[in-house]
């Protein structure tokens, strides 16, 4: 009787060495996973909140990118997303950003402090990234296309035009007609959802734009930061990236769309939902300051000719 629990003994014993053996091997990173890179070429930054469902999605897709860096900016969350990051960010390069309720123009500025790749991405938590990496390949195909290329977007392109007068009896609401769209008052813009040219080094749809918005939005991070960053006059959140958009135009540089291919409003919750009231008076406050800067350039379409001039280059137009 004794032996032969002796021998079950020794049975489990070897087994769960085994087990754990197992379990340490399977833990086992790779050199590229264990070692810090001083020198990131590409640090993508991800605003979250609320959208635990999304996690795994974004972590797999930027997984797949050719990104040295990532940094995921908690704002808040309170649907065990803090907890699913710690998990997940689990390399030299991953950061894990806790905030509370700053929203975006606050934590992208503080989250772009931190980085340290050439490049930066902008992504939304409810924008999933193809499983791909073409989408950063292309992207930095352009920039090295391009060398004025500071800004590139991969949402929507907007043409900025002066907003309609609000006429006696008339609501001010916003409306789409065609690819023009806003509100009297407030603003006014061309909606542009696919670029119109083809790069003649590799075939990419393309086209400089007067204003993208996010996301996926690429800076080139010193040039970005030398421009001031991410204008904290628009705290905390809507039209800063027409704002840093219109002031690289204004300062020499360039500001491009491509196709990036996402997939686009992905789950509920998210800050639309949590500030209903909020969002539209934000919204015209900041559209307000738009204008109040920048109505001179848009007025006398100097920020036009700068795209007009910028896109001459282009052979191939796309229909």
């Amino acid at each position: 009787m004794i032996k032969k629990i002796l021998i079950l003994l020794k049975y489990k014993l070897i087994n769960f060495t085994k087990s754990s053996l197992i379990k340490r091997v399977s833990n086992i990173k790779t050199e590229t996973e264990l070692t810090y890179n001083e020198k990131p070429k590409i640090s993508a930054i991800v605003q979250f909140f609320n959208k635990r469902q999304n996690i795994s999605s974004l972590i797999n897709a930027l997984r797949l990118a050719p990104i040295d860096e990532i940094i995921v900016i908690d704002d808040g969350s309170s649907d065990g997303s803090y907890k699913d990051w710690i998990e997940h960010l689990t390399q030299p390069n991953d950061f894990l950003i806790r905030s509370n309720d700053l929203y975006e123009v606050r934590t992208y500025s503080r989250a772009i402090d931190l980085a340290r790749g050439e490049y930066i991405i902008l992504l939304q938590d409810d924008d999933i990234p193809p499983a791909s990496p073409a989408w950063v390949e292309e992207a930095i195909s352009l920039f090295e296309t391009f060398p004025k290329l500071v800004i590139l977007g991969g949402r929507l392109a907007l043409d900025l035009l002066t907003p309609d007068i609000v006429n006696p009896g008339e609501d001010s609401v916003y409306k789409e007609e065609g690819d023009i769209a806003g509100t009297p008052g407030v603003n006014k813009y061309r909606i542009i959802k696919k670029p119109k040219f083809l790069t003649s080094e590799a075939n990419l749809p393309f086209m400089f734009a007067e204003y993208v918005n996010r996301a996926p939005m690429f800076l080139r991070r010193k040039e970005v930061l030398d421009l001031g960053g991410i204008s904290q006059e628009f705290a905390p959140f809507q039209c800063d990236d027409a704002d840093i958009c219109i002031r690289a135009w204004l300062s020499g540089y360039q500001v491009g769309f491509y196709n990036s291919d996402f997939l686009r409003d992905i789950g509920v919750g998210g800050m639309r939902l949590f500030n209903k009231e909020v969002v539209p008076k934000q919204a015209m406050k900041n559209w307000q300051l738009i204008y109040s800067k920048y109505s001179d350039v848009i007025k006398s379409k100097t920020l036009n000719a700068l795209v007009a001039e910028s896109n001459s280059i282009f052979d191939k137009r796309l229909e």
